[in-house]
C-alpha cells in the first residue's frame, strides 16, 4: 500500500552513528592535524599519545596541549530513493593533553581526544508510493565520542621506542525524527503522524600499543596498533508512536495508530582491530615528510541485544604530509585518502579525501599552529547517492614549562 513507516527508519539509518565514525575524520593534534592526519612515525607531540605512544619517549619537557576546528561547515547531499541535504556548522575541540617525565625515566601523558563528532538537522524527502506523493521526515542527529586516558613512552634503546595507551571510549548519539503526512493521491487519503527518539551510551576500553625505530639519523619508522574496543557497559532506549490513518477510495478506514512504546537494550560500539605503519623523513632545504598507511581488520560483532551478528569487512586509509622551514617556523600541509568498506548500505560513505594546511611557530616556551582543512566523500547503495563535504578552521596552542 504504502512505505511510509520504511522511509522513517531508512532515514534514521541515513543519519546512524556508526556511519558518522567511518564517515567524517576529524584533523587532531598540533602538528598532524596540518599534515593530513599523519603522525604515526612522529617523536616528540603531545598528540603522540593517539597516533603512536612510542612518540612520547623523546618529550623532556611538562606540557600542556590543545587543538581543535575553530569553525567546521558541513554539506551533506542524499539524492536518488531519497533525496536530503543538510548544511551545519560546529565548533569541535579534539585534544587536550598533559605531557611529563618520571623520575623512572618513564615519559606520560594524560589526553582528552574528540574521535568523533555530528551534529546534523535535515529534511529527508521520498515517495511514499500509491500515488501519494512525497513525504518529509525531519531529523535531528547528534554525537560524540571521546577517548580520555593515561599513556606513557620510553626508549628502549638507543635507536628504539615503545610506548601504550589504555583509553575509556565514551559514546553518545541521538537521534529523532518526525514524520507528518497529510496528502490525497490516486490511492486514497493519507494522514499521519509518527515520532521516533533513539539516545545510546556505551563505554569501552581502547588498548594502543606503538613502536618506533630511528632507521638512520633522518629516517624514522613507526607502529601503531588499535586493538579491538573491549565492552564494559552501554545501553539504548528507543521510543516511539504514532497516530492516524489511511482512508482508500471505497471508504475502507485503515488506522495507523501505534501507542507510544519503550524499548531498553544493552548497547556495543563496534570497531575492528587497525595496524597502521608510518615513516618520517629529513631532507635537505629544511624539507621533512612523513607518511602513515592503516588498514583494519575484518570482524564480526553483535552491536545490541536484541540485533543479529552483524559482519564488518575491511577499510583503508593513506596519509602523506610535508613541513618546509626551521622548526620555529614552519609551513605544514597534507592530504589523506579512506576507503570504508563497511555495509555497503544505503548512506554509507564509501570513500574520503581530504587536504589540510597551515603554519605552525614555535618559541621555548609556547607553540601555536593555525590552518584549514577541506574534506569531501561519497558512496552509492541501494539507489541513494550520499555525498559529504566539509570545510574547517583549524588552531593548537602548546604551553611548555
Amino acid at each position: 500500500m504504502f512505505t511510509t513507516r520504511k522511509i522513517y527508519l531508512l532515514t534514521l539509518l541515513f543519519l546512524a552513528p556508526h556511519f558518522s565514525w567511518a564517515q567524517t575524520p576529524l584533523p587532531v593534534g598540533d602538528h598532524e592535524a596540518l599534515l593530513g592526519n599523519t603522525g604515526v612515525a612522529r617523536m616528540g607531540s603531545a598528540a603522540a599519545a593517539l597516533y603512536n605512544p612510542a612518540g612520547l619517549a623523546t618529550l623532556e619537557q611538562t606540557q600542556v596541549s590543545a587543538s581543535g576546528t575553530l569553525f567546521q561547515n558541513s554539506v551533506r547531499d542524499l539524492s536518488g530513493s531519497y533525496s536530503a541535504h543538510a548544511d551545519t556548522f560546529q565548533s569541535i575541540p579534539t585534544q587536550l593533553s598533559t605531557t611529563g617525565k618520571t623520575r623512572g625515566g618513564y615519559h606520560y601523558a594524560f589526553s582528552v581526544f574528540t574521535a568523533e563528532a555530528f551534529d546534523y538537522a535535515v529534511v529527508v524527502n521520498a515517495d511514499i508510493g500509491s500515488g501519494l506523493g512525497v513525504a518529509p521526515v525531519h531529523v535531528k542527529s547528534t554525537g560524540n565520542s571521546l577517548l580520555v586516558g593515561p599513556s606513557i613512552g620510553m626508549p628502549y634503546k638507543e635507536n628504539f621506542f615503545w610506548g601504550v595507551s589504555l583509553f575509556l571510549q565514551k559514546d553518545d548519539n541521538y537521534e529523532n525524527a518526525v514524520a507528518r503526512v497529510d496528502t490525497v493521491g490516486a490511492g486514497g487519503q493519507l494522514h499521519l503522524l509518527r515520532q521516533s527518539e533513539v539516545k545510546t551510551s556505551t563505554y569501552e576500553l581502547l588498548p594502543v600499543i606503538g613502536a618506533s625505530w630511528k632507521y638512520s639519523p633522518d629516517t624514522l619508522l613507526g607502529l601503531r596498533i588499535k586493538l579491538p574496543l573491549v565492552p564494559l557497559f552501554g545501553h539504548r532506549s528507543t521510543d516511539s508512536q504514532a497516530v492516524g490513518y489511511f482512508l482508500d477510495n471505497s471508504n475502507n478506514l485503515t488506522d495507523l495508530g501505534e501507542p507510544s512504546k519503550n524499548v531498553k537494550e544493552n548497547a556495543k560500539t563496534m570497531s575492528p582491530a587497525e595496524v597502521a605503519v608510518g615513516f618520517a623523513r629529513h631532507l635537505e632545504n629544511e624539507w621533512r615528510v612523513y607518511g602513515d598507511v592503516g588498514y583494519s581488520l575484518k570482524m564480526k560483532w553483535r552491536p545490541t541485544a536484541g540485533a543479529g551478528e552483524e559482519e564488518f569487512v575491511d577499510s583503508l586509509s593513506v596519509s602523506l604530509g610535508a613541513e618546509h622551514g626551521p622548526l620555529a617556523s614552519t609551513w605544514a600541509g597534507g592530504v589523506f585518502y579512506r576507503q570504508n568498506n563497511v555495509r555497503h548500505t544505503a548512506g554509507e560513505v564509501a570513500s574520503f579525501t581530504g587536504v589540510t594546511f597551515g603554519y605552525l611557530n614555535s618559541t621555548e616556551h609556547f607553540d601555536s599552529g593555525i590552518g584549514g582543512s577541506y574534506m569531501f566523500g561519497s558512496g552509492s547503495a541501494d539507489g541513494i547517492t550520499n555525498k559529504l563535504s566539509n570545510v574547517g578552521l583549524l588552531v593548537s596552542s602548546t604551553y611548555k614549562f
